[in-house]
């Protein structure tokens, strides 16, 4: 898993509602509705892969805003 991200909205009018979708490669996003998440994959041994995902943030008048990342996920078992 990663660690916590957070998304603070600037500017529109609370309160805010959060979209956390995955675009590629694998993992979730385990609270998709939060403004903050930690993203999660399950991995064999000695295995990495990644994670784009993006956050869409809509304010109480309908507009709205987007960013991405990338979540990077390596094996604790990685040589």
């Amino acid at each position: 898993s990663t660690n916590q991200v957070t998304v603070t909205p600037v500017g529109g009018v609370a309160p805010y509602t959060y979209a956390w979708v995955r675009l590629l490669g694998s993992g979730d996003a385990l609270s998709p509705t939060m403004a903050s998440t930690v993203f999660r994959d399950f991995l064999d041994a000695d295995e990495a892969t990644f994670g784009n995902f993006q956050c869409t943030v809509t304010d109480s008048l309908g507009e709205s805003a987007t960013v991405s990342l990338i979540a990077n996920f390596v094996s604790d078992n990685l040589n």
